[in-house]
């Protein structure tokens, strides 16, 4: 596919993701506060991506972020965690999953990861954004001229 890299980087994985924000604010997917934000709730609606969960099972690239998904950065007790996850059983999961791969690499903890482990969740959410444009055209001509 000419719009995401075969092998990803953090870089990479960055401007593709926020190419993929773009395309869904320019497509109706945003809400308004101070400032214009991406409405995935919105986007967890859309008729074509359902089912996405069940085909994303069946592709051996998306099952290490299925299987072992990002934790979630939480503050217990007045110290920064690490918080299991959910367990990914649904589209709306697994878009919420592709969504913190993100956020952990932007936001999260500063201290060395392992780097097996980034980069296979970095290259299972690619492969789910490459789904959702593969089911999105309209997205996926927002995503390429971005």
């Amino acid at each position: 596919m000419k719009s995401l890299p075969e092998i990803p980087g953090d870089a990479q994985f960055f401007r593709a993701f926020a190419r993929f924000e773009y395309a869904l604010k320019s497509t109706g997917y945003y809400e308004r506060s101070n400032w214009i934000r991406t409405n995935w709730a919105k986007f967890e609606k859309e008729r074509s991506i359902q089912g996405l969960f069940e085909a994303a099972c069946g592709n051996s690239g998306i099952n290490y972020l299925i299987n072992h998904p990002p934790k979630r950065e939480i503050v217990e007790n007045g110290t920064v965690a690490w918080k299991e996850p959910e367990k990914i059983e649904t589209t709306q999961a697994l878009l919420k999953a592709l969504q913190r791969v993100r956020n952990n690499l932007f936001h999260g903890g500063k201290r060395p990861s392992p780097k097996d482990r980034d980069r296979r969740l970095i290259r299972a959410a690619m492969k789910v954004l490459e789904m959702l444009l593969d089911r999105c055209p309209e997205l996926k001509a927002k995503f390429d001229e971005a």
